[in-house]
C-alpha cells in the first residue's frame, strides 16, 4: 500500500507543478467537480432503483429511514470543519498535514463518542432485531465519513481527486449491490456492502496526505479556534440537512415502512 501512495504522491508533485492560468486551472476544476457530481449522481440513482426493487417498499423504507437517520449526525461530526478546512489549505497549502491531521483526529473521536451513544440507543429501542442491526451496521457509516478528506483535495484545488473518489465509491457500491444482493432477505447486508466499499479510497487517500492519528498532540487551544470560525458554516449545512431529510424522519416515525419506502 506505501507503494502504491509513493507512486500516486509523486504525480501529484507532478501535477501540482505545472504551470496553468487561473482561469485554466478554474475552468478544469469545474469540470472535473461537475463531472463527478453527474457520475457519480447517475450512479447513484442506478443504486437505489436496484436496492429498491430488490428489497421491497417495506425493507427498503427501514433503510432509508435508517439512513436519514445516520446523514443528520454526520453534520455533528463535521460541525463544518472539512468547509473551514478547504478554506484555510486553500490559503496555505504547506499547513495541509496539521489540518488533516488536526480535523480528521477530532473527527473521529466525535464519531466513536456518537456511534456509542447510538448503538446504546438501538440496543435499549423497541425496534425489532433485524432494524437494531441495521442501526449498528449502518452507524459504521460515522467513521467513513469521519475519515474522508476530499474536502483537503478540494482546498489544494485537485479536483480530479474528487472525481476519482465519488465514481470509484459509487461504482463499486453499485457493482456489488447489483451482485451480491438478490432479494428482501439480503437486507442486512447491504449497510455492510455500502460501508467496505468506501474504505478502499479513503485508506488510500489518507496515505497519500500522510495522516496520522493525533491523540494525546491535539491542541485545544487550536481546536477552539476551529470551532469559533466554523460554527456559522455548520449551522447552515445543519439546517439544510434538517431540511433534505425532515420528511423521511418523521415518516420513519409515524408511518409504516412501506409507506417510507
Amino acid at each position: 500500500m506505501s507503494i502504491v501512495c509513493d507512486i500516486i504522491i509523486l504525480n501529484f508533485s507532478q501535477i501540482s507543478t505545472e504551470e496553468k492560468s487561473p482561469m485554466k486551472k478554474l475552468t478544469q476544476n469545474f469540470m472535473w467537480m461537475a463531472s463527478a457530481n453527474a457520475v457519480s449522481g447517475v450512479i447513484n440513482v442506478l443504486l437505489y432503483i436496484c436496492l429498491a426493487r430488490r428489497l421491497g417498499a417495506e425493507r427498503f423504507g427501514k433503510f432509508s429511514f435508517v439512513q436519514a437517520m445516520v446523514l443528520y449526525m454526520f453534520s455533528f461530526i463535521d460541525l463544518g470543519l472539512s468547509t473551514f478546512g478547504t478554506r484555510e489549505i486553500a490559503k496555505n497549502k504547506a499547513e495541509t498535514p496539521n489540518y488533516v491531521n488536526n480535523i480528521v483526529s477530532l473527527r473521529f473521536f466525535i464519531a466513536a463518542a456518537i456511534y456509542i451513544l447510538f448503538a446504546v440507543y438501538a440496543g435499549l429501542s423497541k425496534q425489532l432485531l433485524e432494524m437494531k442491526i441495521i442501526m449498528i451496521i449502518m452507524a459504521l457509516w460515522l467513521f467513513t465519513f469521519a475519515f474522508s478528506v476530499e474536502w483537503a483535495f478540494q482546498g489544494l484545488e485537485r479536483m480530479h481527486f474528487v472525481f476519482i473518489s465519488l465514481v470509484t465509491t459509487s461504482a463499486l457500491q453499485f457493482f456489488f449491490i447489483w451482485i451480491l444482493v438478490k432479494g428482501p432477505y439480503y437486507f442486512v447486508s447491504v449497510p455492510a456492502i455500502l460501508f467496505v466499499t468506501t474504505l478502499p479510497i479513503i485508506i488510500i487517500y489518507l496515505g497519500i496526505l500522510k495522516f496520522r492519528l493525533r491523540i494525546r498532540a491535539l491542541d485545544f487551544k487550536i481546536l477552539r479556534l476551529y470551532f469559533s470560525s466554523a460554527l456559522i458554516i455548520w449551522a447552515i449545512s445543519l439546517f439544510a440537512q434538517i431540511y433534505n431529510g425532515f420528511d423521511v424522519i418523521m415518516m420513519g416515525w409515524l408511518r409504516p415502512p412501506s409507506e417510507v419506502g
